[in-house]
């Protein structure tokens, strides 16, 4: 078994293709890419090292400042979220 795992989630595909290319440069220090919601507590514990991808919702933006989709609860705009640290 490879000592890192690639786990990725996607709504599109193309976290999963870049899973792939990560895993690909890699060889075989990983396995291959696995869906995340398709695994288990067991699956990430397996391994030492994880790298983790996952998708994002358009150019980045979040929820409300898209023209059409509704805006978090409680929230009146995107500047009240919490920054990422």
């Amino acid at each position: 078994m490879a000592k890192i795992s690639i786990f990725f989630g996607s709504d599109t595909g193309r976290t999963r293709l870049i899973a792939k290319q990560i895993a690909k440069k890699l060889g075989e220090a990983t396995d291959a890419p696995a869906n995340i919601g398709r695994t288990t507590r067991e699956d990430f514990v397996a391994y030492e090292r994880l790298i983790l991808g996952s998708s994002r919702l358009g150019d980045g933006e979040c929820r409300g400042c898209r023209p059409g989709l509704p805006r978090r609860a409680g929230r009146s705009s995107c500047r009240n979220w919490p920054q990422p640290i």
